[in-house]
């Protein structure tokens, strides 16, 4: 016999239900499901990211609910966390107070590869969550100029390429590169697919903000990944951006605005510590359901 387990639509970086990152959140507590039965279910809610959340031995500080949790991406791949699917969970957990004691501050989401990813609830409707921070390490001569042949075919122009970087341990699969403002990230139409020759995974492409309302813009691409070839509002892309932008300009505030510029857009306000990035985005649930499994 069937057994009912809700799931949530919730749009991450965003209080819009259209704007933001979209991801399905679903509750399986203890059910016994393999591999192949995640993926099947992530298919069929067809959302960006997928967060499925399983009941974890309880914390011994009542402030503190722990789950498990495993996270999907794209058509089928599951990676060792995913930010905007934490923002999405931490939204849930938080705002449906059946779920854990009105006590509960603090969220520990438990990960299979990762460690904890935690999240806390901050104030006018903001969570937040905290990442690992990565350092980025500029490329040598003959490897920027095979980048910057396709980064000028995704643009499908030359631009002013003012830097261009990969990941440190634990994020060797993402590209970090710096355009001059003037480039119009926002309004520039990309074609991921050269994108798809870059070696990585994920493909940040990013500027100064050109009103100064933010710090930094940015668009993320990952063609080899998600079908649509970009992602709306990546938050592990930040674990790159925050130190890059906040060691770049000197920024010694705790929290700065940042702006992912993909068509349905986002808002994030990040920081960084020592060893990790701390992001704190809205979010915004629009749809609800049961599972029959």
């Amino acid at each position: 016999m069937s057994r009912p387990f809700p799931f949530y639509l919730v749009s991450a970086f965003s209080n819009d239900a259209f704007g933001g990152n979209p991801a399905a959140v679903v509750f399986l507590d203890e059910l016994d499901i393999s591999d192949d039965g995640l993926m099947n279910i992530a298919d069929n809610l067809n959302q960006p990211g997928a967060a499925f959340l399983f009941s974890a031995p309880p914390s011994t500080d009542p402030r503190v609910f722990k789950f498990r949790i495993r996270y999907i991406v794209g058509p089928g791949v599951e990676v060792p966390f995913c930010g905007h699917a934490t923002i999405a969970a931490a939204k849930v957990v938080f705002d449906k107070r059946n779920l854990v004691s009105t006590k509960v501050e603090v969220l520990e989401f438990e990960t299979p590869e990762s460690g904890v990813m935690r999240a806390f609830k901050s104030e006018n409707g903001f969570n937040e969550i905290q990442l690992p921070l990565a350092v980025v390490e500029e490329v040598g001569a003959d490897e920027r100029e095979r980048l910057s042949k396709l980064i000028h075919d995704a643009f499908g122009r030359d631009v002013d390429i003012k830097f261009i970087g990969k990941g440190g341990e634990g994020f060797r699969n993402t590209l970090l590169v710096e355009v001059d403002a003037k480039e119009d990230l926002k309004a520039s139409s990309i074609n991921a697919n050269p994108l798809k020759e870059t070696g990585c995974s994920k493909n940040i492409l990013t500027t100064e903000s050109l009103t100064g309302e933010e710090i930094f813009v940015s668009r993320m691409f990952a063609p080899t990944m998600l079908t649509s070839g970009e992602d709306h509002v990546c938050g592990s892309a930040h674990c790159l951006l925050t130190p890059y932008w906040f060691n770049k300009k000197n920024i010694t505030e705790e929290l700065g605005t940042a702006t992912q510029v993909s068509k349905r857009g986002g808002k994030l306000k990040v920081g960084k510590g020592k060893e990790i990035v701390c992001i704190q985005g809205q979010a915004c649930i629009f749809s609800s359901g049961t599972l029959y499994l």
